[in-house]
């Protein structure tokens, strides 16, 4: 198995595993798995994201739902729902218990599996580790796994979305302002 180690460390320079993630984002072909407790981006890795979707990549992504230790960031997370589901991002929120899970898979072929989260926090303020696996192999194991906890999870609609309240909205919107502090 190739394996290659990413120890990164706070700076106000670009993130290593951010940059990693942009460039599976950008190098996807045909699938991309995320799971993460946390979704509150870099800009620029949110765009990555869409744009990849929006290229006909098949983009899913995997979230706590009514089970998650930071109801802040919860509503910080969902303040991007629309845009990921217009770009053909498909969303599901785990419901079993928490999530905590932080794994990316692309194409059947290459992972990314550690400590960071999607959130500004793990990409310039904390120390993470992360691993970056290119084997097919486990590759799918990780995406059996991920299919497994799709089984428990609610995918949740453009529809369902478009009809959050104003003040549902005003609320989440809030919470996305303390993006930076999660």
């Amino acid at each position: 198995m190739r394996v290659v180690a990413i120890d990164a460390a706070p700076s106000i320079r670009v993130s290593t595993i951010g940059f990693t993630y942009w460039l599976f984002f950008h190098g996807a072909n045909k699938t991309i798995h995320v799971t993460t407790p946390y979704y509150a981006p870099d800009p620029r890795l949110h765009l990555g994201l869409t744009t990849a979707a929006r290229r006909g990549v098949e983009t899913t992504l995997l979230v706590p739902g009514p089970h998650i230790d930071s109801k802040l960031v919860s509503l910080a997370s969902k303040t991007y729902y629309r845009d990921l589901l217009e770009a053909g991002v498909a969303i599901h929120e785990y419901q079993p218990t928490m999530v905590h899970t932080k794994t990316v898979t692309v194409d059947g072929t290459i992972a990314l599996i550690g400590s960071p989260n999607f959130d500004t926090r793990s990409f310039a303020l904390n120390y993470e580790e992360a691993l970056v696996a290119y084997d097919s192999a486990l590759v799918r194991k990780l995406d059996r796994s991920f299919d497994d906890d799709l089984a428990k999870a609610r995918q949740v609609t453009l529809e369902e979305v478009l009809r959050w309240s104003w003040s549902a909205r005003a609320r989440l919107r809030l919470a996305r302002c303390l993006r930076a502090q999660m």
